[in-house]
């Protein structure tokens, strides 16, 4: 394994489609994937209640983990991030977030027929919408204050790639 440089630390924070965040739920780690997008020096993340958003109301410290696998060489990068939650009640912060994953995932939400593709103006106007804004949407940060990444470096062969017999 080498470090990754935080070029592609950034790149991967940025692009990633989704994270799996863990938690700690009644003392046993609870792991899951989400959505998310990067916003100053936090992720955020909206989901709707359940154990996960409960376990994080009650202990707010998680851990993320972003993964980038290729099957044609086995090599992989990683991206770990460490920190503190906190649920924002600011709903300019929430629209403004919202705003965010729409342009992060505008061309994806086109291709499955689930919405129209958005820029920034347009995508404050459609926020309003139930399966955008529902009453059941929780959204939650997570400030990120430990951040490492990893790859499997150049020295990844057919011999030392992940499960290997």
């Amino acid at each position: 394994m080498e470090p990754l440089p935080e070029a592609q630390i950034n790149q991967m924070l940025d692009l990633a489609r989704f994270a799996h965040i863990a938690v700690v739920s009644d003392g046993d780690p609870y792991v899951g994937p989400l959505s998310f997008v990067r916003h100053e020096n936090a992720l955020y993340f909206r989901t709707v209640e359940g154990e996960r958003v409960e376990a994080l109301r009650r202990h707010p410290r998680a851990a993320v983990s972003i993964v980038e696998f290729d099957d044609a060489t086995g090599s992989w990068e990683s991206v770990l991030v460490r920190g503190e939650v906190a649920f924002p009640e600011n709903d300019a912060t929430d629209h403004a977030i919202v705003v965010l994953f729409l342009q992060k995932y505008r061309d994806y939400h086109a291709e499955l027929g689930s919405g129209p593709r958005l820029d920034g103006e347009s995508a404050m106007g459609w926020i309003g919408s139930p399966e955008i804004a529902g009453d059941d949407a929780v959204m939650f940060s997570l400030d990120m204050r430990e951040i490492t990444g990893r790859t499997s470096g150049r020295w990844m062969t057919p011999g030392t790639r992940p499960g290997r017999l």
